[in-house]
């Protein structure tokens, strides 16, 4: 008795450990990726400028600090690019492109826009999620700057 309970204690952990190693070896022995890895997805929509920490300098830029609001839009066109749209309170815009990669493994994605804008010149790393967009300075000139989900 007492060992037919071992073994049906047993049988759930032997089916886990037994998916888990068929999952490990048709992935050619690398870690299991996302089935959808689309970062421009992710962070399509509008965003609105939070605050910008000058990396080098350590001083904080606010919409008080600087006396303009700001809003950041994203459309997809694909799964790592599309166009962006900057828009400042004070009717200053720039458009453009922006492409995402990642640099060692999806969820670590590195973005460029062309052209820049106000806090973010040419690239940062960028994550997001659902209420908010972090876009991290990555030269010693750069912002590390936040932005909250706008809302409709």
């Amino acid at each position: 008795m007492r060992a037919s309970k071992i073994r049906q204690n047993m049988q759930p952990a032997a089916i886990t450990v037994a998916a888990f190693i068929f999952l490990f070896a048709c992935n050619g022995g690398g870690p299991i990726a996302p089935p959808r890895w689309a970062p421009a997805e992710r962070i399509a929509g509008a965003w609105e400028w939070v605050s910008s920490l000058d990396v080098k300098t350590s001083q904080l830029h606010t919409p008080v600090t600087e006396q303009f609001t700001a809003r950041l839009t994203f459309e997809a066109l694909g799964k790592h690019q599309g166009t962006f749209t900057y828009t400042r309170s004070d009717g200053h815009v720039v458009r453009g492109e922006f492409s995402i990669s990642a640099e060692d493994a999806p969820g670590n994605d590195f973005i460029v826009v062309i052209p820049g804008f106000d806090f973010l010149k040419r690239a940062a790393w960028v994550s997001a999620g659902p209420d908010s967009l972090r876009l991290g300075g990555v030269f010693e000139l750069g912002y590390n700057s936040t932005y909250a989900r706008a809302t409709p």
